[in-house]
């Protein structure tokens, strides 16, 4: 109480400033979930790196996660572009092309 009185004195806090930082430091951290991914780290790391040399750019793979009570949390899948030429170029070879 004391540090906040201090804070709020210092940085000349309103009423509505101090309930607020009250608040946040009052807040109970959240305990992370349990998670389990169905793909092994080597693996990521293996078909990252074979991306990242097919694509010649940096490549991120978020897998598919099970959450603890049962539901499940989708993957992706990130591919860096610095251009709309690099991009085209990504596209092409994903075999995507423009329509008419």
């Amino acid at each position: 109480q004391a540090l906040l009185a201090r804070r709020s004195v210092e940085e000349g806090w309103s009423v509505r400033d101090l309930e607020k930082n009250l608040k946040l430091l009052s807040r109970v951290p959240r305990k992370k979930r349990a998670t389990r991914s169905a793909v092994s780290d080597a693996h990521l790391l293996f078909v990252t790196e074979q991306l990242q040399r097919r694509f010649g750019t940096s490549v991120r793979i978020f897998p598919c996660r099970a959450l603890a009570n049962g539901r499940t949390v989708k993957g992706t899948v990130e591919i860096d572009f610095f251009s709309n030429d690099d991009l085209n170029r990504i596209l092409d070879l994903l075999g995507v092309t423009e329509s008419p």
